[in-house]
């Protein structure tokens, strides 16, 4: 299979159009992208912004048939990128006041409420990849300001002998002791994720289908983990300030049979299971695809 960027302009207009009706979803989604760039003609920034995310695409590899989907998606979702940031500090407060159930409840309501909108935006109003993009924006959105606003006023419930400081530069330092670790953790990770698909874009969108599904099966993998040490963090943290040592040790204990509880039924699951959870991700499986899916989600259960 020849790459993409090595046909000519002539080359690349008779591949595209051996696929029936690929033509007119071209000329759709470059309409969604013009009209996506109009709603920003104010904003010379946010214009900027979007087409440096279309050239971030050909940069890792996005082949020709996926780019125009591809850099439309991230033009809008990238724009609820500030959402997701504020929703994540309410869940970090949340956490630190012992209340792990409201940003459940907001996280459910998001993603339910996202299934429907997403069904609303490309089967009801044919918005196509772009309304599944302005649905997540949305539903993002209303998540965060309703998350805010919860701790905004659990935050005026405490108790407090003197007027509350909203910003110290002595707690920020503190805090950025302990993040930027994390941070540096994260990125090198994300980053790594990024030059994998750079080299998985290479070898044509079937491939890169299998790729994705395989990723979303390994997601839920890394989610529980993650979640399960970020929660014990949190029950340690909280014990390590009232000086309860003894509940860190059993903390960790109970921390340590979850993992096993969790990482037996995945591997079992994803082992003997692995190709048929790999369906549920693909409307037209195809053996690369296949082929590709079925290796992640057997090396993340081998992992864990």
């Amino acid at each position: 299979m020849r790459d993409w960027r090595s046909l000519t302009p002539e080359e690349r207009r008779a591949e595209r159009d051996k696929v029936p009706g690929e033509f007119a979803r071209k000329q759709h989604m470059d309409a969604n992208l013009a009209a996506t760039l109009d709603l920003l003609k104010d904003d010379q920034f946010a214009q900027a912004k979007a087409w440096k995310v279309a050239w971030g695409c050909y940069l890792i590899n996005t082949p020709e048939e996926i780019l125009a989907d591809s850099a439309l998606y991230l033009d809008i979702y990238v724009l609820g990128l500030p959402f997701m940031f504020f929703y994540n500090i309410a869940t970090g407060i949340f956490s630190a006041l012992g209340d792990s159930k409201t940003p459940f409840y907001f996280l459910a309501v998001s993603s339910l409420s996202n299934i429907g909108v997403d069904i609303l935006f490309v089967a009801g109003f044919h918005m196509g990849v772009a309304g599944v993009a302005w649905a997540t924006f949305l539903c993002q959105g209303v998540s965060c300001i309703l998350a805010m606003v919860v701790v905004f006023r659990r935050m005026k419930a405490i108790p407090a002998q003197r007027k509350t400081v909203w910003f110290s530069w002595n707690m920020l330092g503190k805090i950025a002791v302990v993040a930027i670790p994390s941070i540096l953790q994260q990125s090198f990770i994300s980053v790594g994720n990024i030059i994998l698909q750079s080299v998985i874009n290479t070898f044509g969108a079937s491939v890169i289908a299998g790729y994705s599904a395989a990723v979303k099966l390994n997601n839920m993998v890394i989610t529980s983990f993650t979640t399960l040490g970020n929660g014990i963090s949190n029950y340690t943290s909280q014990n390590m300030g009232a000086g309860k040592m003894d509940r860190v040790k059993a903390g960790f204990g109970a921390g340590r049979n979850l993992v096993w509880l969790i990482c037996v039924p995945i591997v079992i699951l994803y082992f003997f299971f692995g190709r048929t959870l790999l369906l549920l991700f693909m409307n037209d499986p195809q053996g690369p695809a296949i082929d590709t899916g079925i290796l992640l989600p057997c090396h993340a259960a081998s992992d864990s």
